[in-house]
């Protein structure tokens, strides 16, 4: 089972340092929840995709001594189980579900001779529709919990007027992240164009939430 890491937004960067990237020690054991027991143990290749070129990169792997099970700290610019980046991804869901985009549209403006197909596009999408209700309750949870003035929870606010679940979700982290910037020492130079990266790095915290897209 990985983990979610953030070392930034910026692959070439991360590419750059490549094993000499500071990973900060898990404190628990996220399979048997043992704390004080994860030791490093190497590190995998992952192979992430972007609409021009592809990438090859190194993992962090951790080891647990008291179950002896192995976690990679994937960067927070990859989802888990999924070869492109995270910002392509956030490319298609924003233009399928907030712009209202056709498949063709999509084609269009997305792919790059026939890269990513349609058929991984749908992927995605039906994907975040099947996960969407239950990331928007957690975080709807999270804000009433820790930001209860938040304009999301204004019950004549933005969110009424919002039919689609996945479109609420992808509304709602701009929210999210507005309140963990002021509180997340490692997500104050998040912007906009990040919102769907931190809700993916926020979300690898909460229980349950395990697969966004």
């Amino acid at each position: 089972m990985p983990i979610v890491a953030e070392f930034g937004p910026d692959v070439e960067e991360y590419i750059e340092f490549g094993k000499q990237h500071h990973c900060l020690r898990p404190g628990d054991c996220p399979i048997c929840g043992a704390v004080g027991q994860m030791i490093g143990h190497g590190y995998y290749p992952r192979k992430p995709k972007g609409l021009e070129r592809c990438w090859v990169l190194w993992v962090k792997r951790w080891k647990c001594k008291a179950c002896g099970h192995t976690v990679g700290a994937v960067p927070s610019f990859l989802l888990f189980y999924r070869h492109y980046l995270l910002a392509v991804i956030q490319l298609v869901l924003g233009w399928r579900f907030e712009s209202g985009y056709s498949w063709l549209e999509l084609d269009e403006a997305v792919s790059e001779d026939g890269i990513p197909s349609r058929r991984t596009k749908q992927r995605w999408c039906g994907r975040f529709v099947e996960h969407a209700l239950e990331w928007l309750q957690a975080l709807e949870k999270t804000l009433a919990e820790q930001d209860s003035g938040s304009p999301w929870l204004d019950a004549q606010g933005e969110a009424l007027k919002i039919e689609s679940v996945p479109r609420s979700l992808l509304q709602a982290s701009i929210h999210l992240l507005a309140w963990a910037k002021g509180r997340w020492r490692e997500v104050e130079g998040f912007v906009l164009n990040d919102r769907l990266r931190f809700l993916w790095y926020w979300g690898n915290r909460q229980a349950g939430l395990t697969r966004l897209t």
